[in-house]
């Protein structure tokens, strides 16, 4: 019985493990941002950093909008975190 029950933990770890990795590799799919539509920025100083598709690292998704908005170039999310 004891040999069944941690067969039976050994495969519900195995599975949510699986899991988090699938859902990690979902975050990191390249995505466009989240820009609000008013021409003024107002960004807060929150710190969660993401990769732009032009190389540079923006502290967070708001950042990357600002500097869309400034060079009129379409900066996509390339991945979460630093570049």
């Amino acid at each position: 019985m004891n040999g069944r029950l941690i067969v039976l933990w050994l495969l519900i770890i195995c599975i949510a493990a699986g899991a988090a990795r699938r859902r990690s590799k979902k975050k990191d799919e390249v995505r466009k941002p989240n820009c609000p539509t008013a021409k003024t920025f107002g960004c807060a100083k929150i710190w969660l950093p993401v990769c732009g598709s032009d190389g540079v690292t923006y502290s967070n998704e708001c950042l990357l909008c600002m500097k869309m908005s400034e060079s009129k170039q379409e900066i996509s999310i390339a991945k979460n975190g630093h570049c």
